[in-house]
């Protein structure tokens, strides 16, 4: 697949473009999990999450099968494997992922505009922060 052919993928190509993402993702969020943080004063220093990777493979190939092998992994990597899943709110995370992944993906049609590839990114970061904090603050107003 080509990069001015980003949209036209085989189903086997969309199968493995999921699997990929989810493999990655997947344990690079469990490779964060398991660093520990470092707490000088009040400040907190962590890594929190390596979105880098679902966001590239959005941007070159299937948006689609990459954010929702990005969620998948993630959910299934650090979460139901380290024995945190959290029900209800694993769900959210796993729509908002999916969501902010898809929106860089789609934002992007010539990965070789760096511009636009680094647009994408922080757009697609801040719609699946910006939604995580909509929900965060609505559970409280309505709980």
């Amino acid at each position: 697949m080509s990069i001015t052919q980003k949209g036209a993928a085989t189903q086997s190509q969309k199968l493995m473009i999921f699997v990929l993402s989810m493999s990655l993702y997947g344990l690079a969020t469990l490779f964060t999990e398991l660093i520990p943080s470092i707490q000088v004063g009040i400040v907190e220093f962590s890594v929190e999450f390596f979105l880098f990777i679902p966001l590239v493979l959005s941007m070159l190939f299937d948006p689609l099968s990459a954010a929702l092998g990005a969620a998948t992994g993630e959910l299934v990597f650090s979460e139901i494997m380290l024995g945190q899943f959290g029900g209800l709110g694993e769900l959210e995370k796993f729509i908002t992922v999916t969501i902010g992944v898809y929106i860089a993906g789609r934002l992007v049609k010539n990965p070789k505009n760096h511009v636009m590839v680094g647009v994408a990114a922080f757009v697609g970061t801040a719609a699946q922060l910006l939604m995580g904090t909509i929900v965060d603050i609505l559970k409280v107003q309505f709980a």
